[in-house]
């Protein structure tokens, strides 16, 4: 699984990294994930959560409404996000390392398509 093969057409995706920190969902299916520094003129869709385990050495993958974003309380050089979301959901499990699941780099934030 990679993270182009959940996108629908015309659809404005974000696909985050996370080892979970500040990665939350709740029991109504919303959440968050935190701390981002996140592009403020590109529109976005969906959410794609890649959810780093360390410990179990497999990656998970969720699927999320964009809700809003608002400033992180993290101090930090540039301006941070949280990002709410809405409808999360438990896709499945991605034997792909982060960089070939997003086709991307090293960052832990990228757009699609």
């Amino acid at each position: 699984m990679k993270a182009r093969d959940l996108i629908k057409s015309n659809e404005k995706v974000l696909v985050i990294f996370t080892c979970g920190r500040n990665f939350h969902v709740h029991d109504d299916n919303t959440g968050s994930t935190g701390n981002w520094t996140i592009a403020q003129n590109r529109l976005v869709d969906r959410i794609i959560i890649y959810l780093r385990n360390e410990e179990k050495q497999s990656n998970t993958v969720y699927i999320a409404n964009y809700a809003s974003k608002g400033k992180s309380l993290e101090e930090s050089k540039e301006e941070k996000y949280v990002i709410q979301l809405a409808h999360v959901q438990y896709v499945g499990i991605t034997d792909k390392n982060w960089t070939d699941f997003s086709d991307g780099g090293a960052s832990p934030i990228r757009y699609l398509p």
